[in-house]
């Protein structure tokens, strides 16, 4: 069974300080390892979770003013 919890940054900064060197060495390199790195993209990973109206295309009532 997996957990979560939700903290803010000020309480991961306060654990952080809290560590061995050796631990904050670890903690470092661990979170590099899985931050994605500045292009690198993985293809499907908001898979069903973004959806568009089928009325997207639609001209919007409020600017029928500006429209021939």
């Amino acid at each position: 069974m997996q957990t979560q919890i939700s903290i803010g940054y000020e309480q991961i900064l306060k654990l952080a300080y809290l560590l061995s060197q050796e631990e904050k060495k670890k903690l470092i390199e661990d979170l590099q390892n899985d931050i994605p790195q500045k292009g690198e993209r993985k293809f499907g990973k908001y898979e069903g979770q973004i959806w568009m109206s089928e009325d997207f295309n639609e001209p919007l009532e409020e600017f029928s003013e500006y429209m021939p």
